[in-house]
Parts: C-alpha cells; sequence; structure tokens
C-alpha cells in the first residue's frame, strides 16, 4: 500500500519544506503532499527532488504559492467570503497553487471551500466536543447541534453563491485542473454532503473530485451531523484521495495506532487508484511516522483474512 506524507507535519519549530522532506526520506517516505505550512515554499527546490527521482508529490494541498495569504485564510479557506476583494485573492493564489502542481507533476490541488459566516462557529464547536468528551452523545447535545444546523442555512445559502463564482473563475482559468474537494472538521464549513452534491451537479467534469479527511469525518459524526458511511456511500465513486491520522474523542491528526478510530472498517471503501495521505500534527518524532505508516499497513491493506488485532503505537 502507498503512503505518502504531508508537511503538514515537520520535525521542528521552523524547519522548512526540505527539512521534513529530509528528515522523512531518512524515515522510508518518497511521496509526498506538498502545503500546509507556514515557511515559505520552495517551488524551485522541490520541483528539482522531483526531476531527480529523489521524491513524488502525489497531491499539493492549497496554498502553496508564492503569494502568501495570511491568517485565516492561509489555507485558501475564503473562496466562498462575501468580500470580492478577498474572494479574488484566494482564487489568484489558488491559481498559482495549481500552476505548483503543474510543475511538481501532481495530479490534485487539495482545496477549502469556505464557510457558512456563523458569529463564533468554531469556539461553539469547541464546546460541544468538550461536551462529548465529557457526557457522550447526549439529548442535549443533539438538541445544541439542531440549532446550530438551523442557524447554518441562510449563510450557507450565501456562501454557496460566492463559491460558484470562484470555481468558475478557477476552471476558466484552468481548465486542465483537477481540485480535491476536502470534507471539513466544523459545522459551519462548507461542503457537507448536500452540498457538495449541488456542486456536482454545477461541475460535472471529473476535474471537481472528492478528497476525504477520516478525522473531520469522524468529528462530524461523533456529534450526529454527517454519519461517517455517508461520504462514502455518495462520493465513493469520485473519491480520489484521503488525510490520514487517528482521534481521542474528537482530537485528530493524531499518529494512526495513537487513538481510537477504526481504520479497518473504511479499508473496503477506498478505491484503489486513491492517493493516502498521512496527515500529522508537527512535533511527532521521526520514528513515529515509520510505525504509523506500518500500522496503516497492517489496518488498511486489501485482504481477504482480517486485520490483526490492534495494538497502541502512542508518542514515544
Amino acid at each position: 500500500m502507498g503512503l505518502a506524507l504531508s508537511t503538514s507535519w515537520f520535525p521542528q519549530p521552523g524547519a522548512g519544506v526540505l527539512e521534513t522532506i529530509r528528515v522523512a526520506r531518512e524515515f522510508g517516505f518518497r511521496d509526498f503532499e506538498i502545503g500546509v505550512t507556514e515557511e515559505p515554499f520552495p517551488l524551485d527546490e522541490v520541483a528539482s527532488l522531483v526531476r531527480g527521482g529523489e521524491i513524488r508529490v502525489v497531491s499539493v494541498h492549497n496554498v502553496c504559492a508564492r503569494t502568501r495569504l495570511r491568517g485565516k485564510n492561509a489555507r485558501g479557506d475564503f473562496l466562498a467570503h462575501p468580500s470580492p476583494s478577498k474572494r479574488r485573492d484566494t482564487v489568484k493564489a489558488t491559481l498559482e497553487t495549481i500552476d505548483a502542481a503543474r510543475t511538481l507533476g501532481a495530479p490534485v490541488v487539495v482545496a477549502h471551500l469556505g464557510e457558512a459566516r456563523i458569529r463564533a462557529a468554531a469556539r461553539r464547536q469547541s464546546r460541544l466536543a468538550r461536551f462529548y468528551a465529557e457526557f457522550g452523545p447526549t439529548r442535549d447535545l443533539t438538541d445544541e447541534v439542531q440549532r446550530l444546523m438551523r442557524k447554518r442555512r441562510d449563510p450557507v445559502l450565501r456562501a454557496m453563491d460566492a463559491l460558484r463564482q470562484s470555481l468558475r473563475e478557477i476552471f476558466d482559468a484552468a481548465p486542465d485542473a483537477s481540485l480535491g474537494v476536502e470534507n471539513r472538521y466544523y459545522f459551519h464549513q462548507i461542503p457537507l454532503p448536500d452540498e457538495l452534491e449541488a456542486l456536482f451537479r454545477d461541475f460535472p467534469s471529473p476535474r471537481l473530485v472528492y478528497w476525504h479527511d477520516v478525522g473531520h469525518a469522524h468529528a462530524l459524526d461523533a456529534l450526529g451531523i454527517v454519519p461517517h458511511a455517508t461520504w462514502f456511500d455518495r462520493f465513493g465513486a469520485r473519491l480520489a484521495g484521503l488525510h490520514l491520522h487517528d482521534v481521542i474523542q474528537l482530537t485528530d491528526h493524531l499518529p494512526p495506532g495513537a487513538g481510537h478510530f477504526d481504520f479497518a472498517s473504511i479499508r473496503d471503501r477506498i478505491p484503489a487508484g486513491a492517493v493516502r495521505v498521512l496527515e500529522l500534527h508537527d512535533g511527532y518524532p521521526g520514528a513515529q511516522l515509520a510505525a504509523a505508516r506500518r500500522f496503516l499497513e497492517r489496518h488498511l491493506s486489501p485482504a481477504t483474512d482480517p486485520p490483526p488485532p490492534r495494538t497502541c503505537e502512542g508518542p514515544a
């Protein structure tokens, strides 16, 4: 089973993409998803590694460009922003990221599509996560989630209009691009399944594909918003890749084996050609990356026999 590493992980504070790649290669990684870093992006140097056959770039995460977006938009989250100038700036950076993907030979750009603007939405979900961790899926939790989902309805319609305009501009300017729509962690973020279905109707070309994040899907499932299996049931045919990491309660981006996510439960739902990317927070030792890869190889590789019993290979 091929497994790439996202440069969301880096070995120590201040390490750039090149240092991340160097250390990861020492632990057996040759395939990478480039992006998700605050450090400047050394396109020419990474392209040289690709041309030399030292690494392969399987995906690029928006934003990965010389033009930097800052703050809440650092990862291109303003494609659905109501401000025309902020939205256009994000489209511009996304197109630069698509150019970078071409240079690196990456077949897909993973993109965040934006959010419905709801006051203090992230803090509200964080409170729900703490409540879930202490009490589990109670009736009070369900009632609060339903209330928040009702608040989401009107602002998401406005956001979807802006998002459609952004996607039209992107695909008009980059007709060869493949954009992987990532499912998101927070209730107010786009898309939920009905919204993704609508986008696939509006943009039927295979240039728009689905990118599944297991931790994000787990969080929305735990809160009773979207069952995890729904994403595979509805979008498995357009699934281009996955972000793989473990979870404890609603805390994600942990090394596989350090949490409680049942990877075997999705093993048979992953198309053979889908890209598998290990996406972790920084700070875990390199040896734990190798342990996480071995864990995923045991639990996700196609097999006719059940996977071996789960063991915890937690932080060293």
